[in-house]
C-alpha cells in the first residue's frame, strides 16, 4: 500500500513538471512569434511613403479670383442705346447666305414655269441661243434671287451674267454668275445669286433675262421676247 502511493506521488510530480515544461515551450514559441511580428511591421513602416501636403500657390499657380464690381458712378446706358441693342439682339442671321432677315418679307410669285421641267425645251434653247436659264429661286425672306444657267461651251472664256430690271427696262443692272461646274458634253453650270427690292408701292413687279459673252458675241435666253417676270 505504501509502495503505491509512492508511485503514485512520483507521477503525479512528472506530470506536473512535463505541463511546466510544455508551457515554457509555448511560451517562448509565442514570444518568438509576436517578435517576429514586431519585427515585420518595423520593416513595412520603413517601407512606407511619408505623405505631404502642398498648396497651389507654391507652383505659381493661383488660389483665388478677384472680381471688380463696377462702380455706380459709371455712365448709365440710354433708353435710344437700349433699344438699338434689342434690334440687334433680336437680329435673325440667315444660315445660307449668312445676311440679316428683313423684318418683313416680300410676296414675289413667277410668271413662267421651272425650266428644267421642260428639258426637250431647255436641251433646244441651249443648241439655239447657246444659253438657257435652268432654274431659279425667289427667298422671300432675305430678298435674293438665285439660281443656274446653262451653256453651251465652244471655248473657256465666257462671260454670264443676269439683266435685271425693276422699272420695266427704263434702267437696268447685270449680276454676274460664276461657274459652277464644267460639264464632259461641252454643257457648263453657273450660279447666279443677288437681292431684290422688296415689293411695296414702288415696285411691283421684276424682269429678267440672261445673257453670255462668247467669243465678243452676246446670246441672251429673254423666254422667247417675253422676258423672266416676278410679280407681287
Amino acid at each position: 500500500m505504501d509502495e503505491l502511493q509512492l508511485s503514485d506521488g512520483i507521477n503525479n510530480e512528472t506530470s506536473e513538471n512535463s505541463l511546466k515544461n510544455l508551457k515554457k515551450e509555448l511560451l517562448e514559441i509565442l514570444d518568438k512569434e509576436l517578435e517576429q511580428e514586431c519585427k515585420d511591421e518595423r520593416g513595412e513602416k520603413k517601407k512606407r511613403k511619408t505623405k505631404k501636403v502642398s498648396f497651389l500657390d507654391e507652383f505659381g499657380f493661383q488660389i483665388a479670383e478677384v472680381f471688380v464690381i463696377p462702380s455706380s458712378t459709371e455712365p448709365v446706358q440710354s433708353a435710344d442705346d437700349e433699344k438699338h441693342l434689342n434690334e440687334e439682339s433680336s437680329a435673325i442671321l440667315d444660315p445660307f447666305f449668312n445676311t440679316q432677315l428683313p423684318k418683313q418679307k416680300s410676296s414675289w410669285m413667277f410668271t413662267f414655269q421651272q425650266p428644267m421641267h421642260n428639258v426637250g425645251k431647255l436641251k433646244k434653247r441651249l443648241q439655239c441661243q447657246k444659253v438657257a436659264l435652268e432654274s431659279v429661286t425667289v427667298r422671300n425672306d432675305i430678298q435674293r434671287l438665285y439660281g443656274t444657267v446653262k451653256i453651251q461651251r465652244p471655248c473657256t472664256d465666257a462671260q454670264v451674267f443676269i439683266r435685271c430690271t425693276d422699272n420695266n427696262w427704263l434702267n437696268f443692272k447685270d449680276h454676274n454668275a460664276v461657274l459652277l461646274n464644267r460639264g464632259n458634253d461641252m454643257v457648263d453650270t453657273y450660279f447666279f445669286d443677288f437681292k431684290i427690292p422688296p415689293n411695296d408701292i414702288n415696285y411691283k413687279q421684276i424682269q429678267f433675262c440672261v445673257g453670255c459673252k462668247l467669243f465678243d458675241q452676246l446670246f441672251w435666253d429673254d423666254n422667247d421676247q417675253r422676258y423672266y417676270k416676278l410679280l407681287a
